[in-house]
């Protein structure tokens, strides 16, 4: 898959886990009763979190054979974590260690269901690609 490809929809995956997070934490807080209320740059902050936790997987992309290294993962882990924190803290999505706390475990539903999506469309592109290299081997 294309390299800006990747940024650009994992930055959207990215970004709309966490729109999706803030809406249904929205919609928890309107059921019990209470609203949520954000800074007028809340919704850019977190485009450019996503983008930003976009980026690392350049560093992490595939190994030459193919495979993930159980290394790289963990380490694209931790760097996105602290990405994640750092822009937190930067953008006051958090005050108290129950809020970082919550923004945390956030982030690993995020971070797992992204990584399913990414290795989901990736199987999707290479069985394009599988197919056309077929379709032209019979046209031979």
């Amino acid at each position: 898959m294309n390299k800006v490809k990747i940024i650009f929809i994992q930055t959207m995956m990215i970004s709309t886990g966490m729109l999706l997070v803030l809406g249904i934490e929205g919609f928890i807080k309107h059921l019990n009763g209470s609203d949520i209320s954000f800074s007028w740059y809340y919704p850019i902050s977190i485009i450019i979190t996503g983008f930003l936790c976009a980026l690392p997987t350049l560093l992490f992309y595939l190994n030459e054979d193919g495979s993930f290294g159980i290394i790289k993962i963990i380490g694209h882990f931790i760097l996105l974590l602290l990405i994640i924190i750092f822009c937190g803290k930067i953008f006051k999505w958090y005050k108290e260690a129950d809020e970082l706390i919550s923004m945390v475990i956030t982030y690993i539903v995020i971070y797992v269901s992204v990584w399913f999506a990414t290795l989901w469309l990736m199987k999707i592109d290479d069985n394009k690609i599988n197919n056309a290299l077929k379709e032209i081997q019979d046209e031979e």
